[in-house]
């Protein structure tokens, strides 16, 4: 995708945590890992962690961070993480390097982590397959920075930490902060991140930041949000449509609904709920039958009806 590495630029995607496509403040409730700011994953290491991630604005217009808060109250002491997977073409050019990983950060007052402790971590794995790598589910797993007793505090303070060399035979890489909570949860348990870079050698990326128009387009490459589609009707209870993408996609993606997806042919509207999906390219468009309708016209044309609503079809190439 972006082929061989140069050094002294940032391997990591979005940042300085200014695309969001999946909203801006995002609640989660499982451990199951979750992306949230585009490219990054939080998960939480017990199903009872309550958690709300959301953008912050920064000091300088234009300027976001990414906070990962523990919601008040919330009594679960699992391990919270943050964590950005690179493909393996990605990884390139970097075996054999040594990296430098560059980021700020500060806590809320209430920070509930044991003597105010930020884990930081780099995962290299040497797996055949994209993956997500949080909390080390690389195969082969090693950690070229492991940084388990710094403090951080409510003052914002940029970090830089230089790895010790990747494996030659490394394929697979990941970045991960992470906090072990301690009692319950009050207003303001929550750490914050920003301008994070991962570059080959010892350079610092943070004054290399790529403009949102660049960042939201290589997000694209892993999620897109698709609000407007046509198409078919292919019987009476499936749409044949044809969805065109904001750009090509990693793989062929996975589809989800948000809402009821709901459309019209000009004489009746009709609403499919509990969809499932069959998509069949990647690349400048994507094929997608999406079944669930009732009544349907067959061969008859169909758009997408909005109604006033935000109901949108999702498509995911993420790593899991």
């Amino acid at each position: 995708m972006d082929g061989l590495q140069l050094q002294g630029r940032n391997l990591l995607f979005n940042s300085s945590f200014q695309v969001w496509q999946r909203g801006t403040s995002i609640s989660i409730t499982s451990n199951v890992g979750t992306y949230t700011a585009d490219r990054w994953e939080v998960k939480s290491g017990g199903v009872s962690e309550n958690l709300t991630i959301a953008q912050i604005t920064g000091a300088t217009s234009g300027s976001y961070a990414c906070r990962v808060q523990r919601n008040s109250g919330q009594t679960g002491v699992s391990s919270i993480y943050l964590c950005q997977s690179l493909t393996r073409d990605m990884c390139l050019g970097t075996q054999g390097n040594i990296l430098t990983l560059s980021f700020s950060a500060l806590c809320g007052a209430n920070y509930s982590s044991g003597n105010s402790y930020f884990l930081i971590a780099l995962y290299s794995g040497t797996g055949t397959s994209d993956i997500s790598g949080i909390t080390g589910a690389f195969t082969g797993v090693t950690l070229p920075i492991n940084i388990s007793t710094q403090v951080i505090t409510t003052t914002l303070t940029t970090y830089t930490f230089v790895s010790t060399t990747i494996p030659t035979n490394s394929t697979q890489l990941a970045v991960q902060f992470a906090y072990v909570p301690v009692g319950t949860a009050s207003v303001n348990d929550w750490f914050q991140v920003s301008n994070v870079s991962l570059t080959i050698g010892p350079y610092n990326a943070n004054n290399n930041q790529l403009s949102y128009a660049e960042e939201v387009n290589r997000c694209q490459y892993f999620y897109q949000p698709i609000s407007n589609f046509s198409g078919y009707g292919s019987g009476t209870t499936a749409v044949q449509c044809s969805i065109p993408l904001l750009r090509s996609m990693r793989t062929i993606p996975t589809v989800s609904q948000t809402g009821n997806i709901c459309v019209t042919d000009g004489v009746s509207n009709y609403t499919a709920s509990g969809s499932t999906y069959t998509v069949y390219s990647a690349v400048a468009w994507s094929a997608v039958s999406i079944s669930g309708f009732t009544g349907l016209t067959s061969n008859r044309p169909v758009i997408m009806n909005y109604s006033g609503s935000a109901f949108y079809i999702t498509l995911d190439s993420e790593l899991y």
